[in-house]
């Protein structure tokens, strides 16, 4: 259910968009809350929440009668006549970093929801520090990468978590992975040397390949860590199941050494 903070980033939305930088009235507020679907009762909503930011210092206002001396009353929900008193709304500096902080608090929920329940699996009791820290650093990334909307790199980071485990599964069982070798042709080999002679993680191995090589393909294509030209458009969508596949690829391999 939406409340006066959803209506707050709306408003931080439309005004740094806006030449103005305000809302110039009731009717503008109005137009935001039902933009934005925030309310089935639009009238009601966008005036009590109006007055909730302004009590919060998160929005300030100018009276429309130079003679209007009425007092706000603190704690009195404002109605359609209370915020039709005033125009030229704008947040202070206070309310953008409100705005802001529910955003990165949304990103961040975003990112638990992508990659959370998967990543305590990646860290196995048998690794060194050393190999820990090989996958911590790309987790970082991927999580830094999410939180901040940031697709080009956190398909680079979704490459290069992959290609830690791989390595990391491969030396844990001493075996050689040449620098060189592409992360499909890597994760091949780490696939197999888990799997032994289980013919059903054999299977499963396969079906994993075609995910690793199609992340391969998209951070060559897409993804951060090579000089471009120009920055290729990729959709949040792509790069988030990028993240979620390359902590499922992961776990996979480390969880079977």
């Amino acid at each position: 259910m939406a409340n006066e903070f959803d209506l707050l980033v709306a408003l931080d939305d439309y005004t740094r968009d806006s030449s103005s930088g305000c809302v110039s009235g009731w009717m503008d507020l109005l137009s935001i809350v039902q933009r934005h679907g925030l309310s089935d009762r639009a009238h009601e909503e966008a005036a009590r929440w109006t007055g909730a930011l302004v009590e919060l210092g998160y929005l300030r206002h100018q009276p429309k009668s130079l003679g209007d001396s009425r007092p706000e009353i603190p704690g009195t929900s404002w109605d359609q006549g209370q915020v039709s008193r005033y125009h030229d709304y704008r947040l202070t500096s206070t309310g953008r970093e409100e705005a802001e902080r529910i955003r990165r608090r949304a990103r961040e929920i975003g990112t638990d929801a992508a990659l959370g329940s998967r990543l305590p699996a990646l860290f196995r009791p048998w690794m060194t520090n050393s190999q820990t820290r090989a996958i911590a650093v790309p987790i970082a990334q991927l999580q830094a990468a999410l939180d901040r909307e940031d697709d080009n790199a956190a398909i680079g980071a979704a490459k290069d978590l992959i290609e830690s485990a791989c390595r990391v599964t491969l030396d844990h069982l001493a075996r050689d992975a040449p620098s060189a070798t592409s992360l499909p042709s890597l994760f091949k080999l780490a696939a197999e040397s888990t799997a032994q002679a289980d013919v059903s993680a054999i299977d499963v191995g396969r079906g994993l390949a075609a995910t690793v090589q199609r992340i391969a393909e998209l951070r060559n294509a897409a993804g951060a860590g090579h000089g471009r030209a120009s920055a290729p458009d990729v959709a949040h969508r792509d790069a988030r199941l990028a993240a979620t596949a390359s902590t499922a690829v992961a776990s996979y391999l480390l969880a079977g050494t």
